[in-house]
């Protein structure tokens, strides 16, 4: 096994992850680790868009969301991550692969 590699966090880091850094059981090595992690996530639906937050908050170093939906007008005032300022819903059909991003 590789030892991940080391990141000096800044002081915005410092004080976004604090209560992080407090705990012991992940301190400034563990959320160093988090933030060299890579997770995947497997569909952006009902549970794997709280899942991909929670990561991304977390500080997970590189989310990769992979669903094949699409996101249709009917549903996509419950689909995330939510329309860009200014669409229609009608007109927002984009993979939420690109949506991603």
């Amino acid at each position: 096994m590789t030892q991940p590699a080391s990141y000096a966090m800044n002081d915005q880091q410092l004080l976004r992850y604090a209560r992080h850094l407090l705990l012991d059981n992940v301190g400034v090595e563990g959320q160093n680790q988090i933030l060299g992690a890579h997770a995947l996530v497997i569909g952006a639906g009902g549970l794997g868009s709280p899942v991909a937050l929670y990561l991304a908050s977390a500080g997970v170093g590189h989310l990769t969301l992979v669903d094949h939906d699409r996101v249709d007008s009917p549903i996509c005032n419950v689909k995330s991550p939510t329309p860009p300022t200014g669409w229609a819903c009608s007109r927002w059909t984009p993979r939420k692969r690109r949506s991603g991003r």
